[in-house]
């Protein structure tokens, strides 16, 4: 038996295995080319009088962020295909053209027959992401570093193990799938179709919620405005704080009110002073934040709900298990379902 799957199972896997392959070659190109960026630009700063660090990280994920990217994307696409390709056509195909029939008129019983289909692309689809995954991972590991976040979206359905999760998911539903279709094309479309609903509206939907989250208070300084946040004021309205970023966290309040030390919210009248007439500059400076210095004097805060940063490993296996958890119950039902089947 399973010298026959492999024989059916071939065409297929040599092809998705090509294809991975350039794949693989881009990304040690990638991991080598940050690299050698990271050591000349951000390392090579460092070192150098007059260099602004900031500058260089500025230019540096410029420069990299369109591949690191393309390859991110590739890596998230790569489980639909698995299950549209490796998967549906698995039961799909024997369905649609009658072959079942001849193995299931053998000794062979339909749930050894299964199991025997079900083993080397299962086996081949762990293998292969873990694979892929870890390159990334290795090859966006200085632009991780300096970008400073694995949460966001894309970063982290494509780093480290999830991957393997989402595969294993791929795969048991593209066979769900063509057992209960019994048609390959249809499904396909329909794996291509959950897939990716599924994978689309995970991190929104589900993974900020995974573990109870963190709700900080920040003071309002100077260096809020390091942190890709910006104040904005309406008229008469309560003034917000949007975009702050805590380095390496899951955000969760892109949006957050200003505060006073009270707890009352800030209106333009509570730094009127600040917004109307900028106070002059600090001793030592040009200038430049007087309006966020005058607004530091008031001590006003605001608070940020998150996921901190120190999570990002819990998060990774609590995902694979439950990705890993619904795969099982989807084979679990093609188990079922496959006795029940009329030949």
């Amino acid at each position: 038996m399973i010298w026959v799957t492999w024989r059916q199972f071939r065409t297929p896997a040599l092809v998705m295995l090509a294809g991975c392959a350039a794949y693989a070659l881009a990304l040690c190109w990638l991991g080598y080319s940050t690299r050698h960026a990271y050591d000349t630009e951000i390392l090579g700063c460092r070192l150098a009088d007059g260099c602004r660090l900031t500058d260089q990280k500025r230019a540096f994920l410029s420069e990299f962020t369109p591949p690191v990217s393309a390859a991110q994307a590739v890596l998230i696409l790569l489980p639909a295909l698995i299950g549209a390709f490796w998967g549906a056509p698995l039961l799909g195909r024997e369905f649609e053209a009658g072959t079942q029939r001849l193995a299931w008129t053998q000794s062979v019983t339909r749930r050894r027959w299964l199991a025997a289909k079900l083993l080397l692309p299962g086996l081949a689809t762990v293998l292969l992401t873990a694979a892929l995954s870890f390159l990334l991972t290795w090859a966006a590991d200085r632009f991780d570093e300096v970008e400073g976040t694995r949460f966001t979206a894309l970063s982290f359905a494509s780093r480290d193990v999830v991957p393997v999760g989402y595969a294993l998911f791929a795969f048991a539903a593209g066979t769900a799938a063509g057992l209960f279709l019994r048609r390959t094309l249809p499904a396909m479309a329909a794996t291509l179709a959950v897939v990716a609903a599924v994978l689309f509206l995970w991190p929104s939907l589900v993974r900020p919620h995974l573990r109870p989250p963190v709700t900080e208070s920040v003071a309002f300084d100077q260096n809020v405005r390091d942190h890709d946040a910006n104040v904005s004021f309406g008229h008469d309205r309560p003034a917000f704080v949007a975009g702050y970023q805590v380095p390496g966290a899951l955000m969760l309040s892109n949006v957050t009110y200003l505060r006073t030390s009270s707890g009352a919210l800030v209106r333009p009248s509570t730094v009127q002073d600040c917004l109307a007439k900028p106070p002059a500059p600090m001793p030592g400076t040009d200038g430049a934040g007087t309006v966020d210095q005058c607004m530091t004097s008031k001590h006003l805060h605001f608070d940020v709900t998150m996921q901190p940063a120190d999570r990002y490993w819990s998060f990774q296996w609590i995902e694979l298990g439950a990705y890993t958890l619904l795969a099982a119950l989807l084979a679990t039902f093609t188990h079922h379902r496959i006795a029940q089947v009329r030949a």
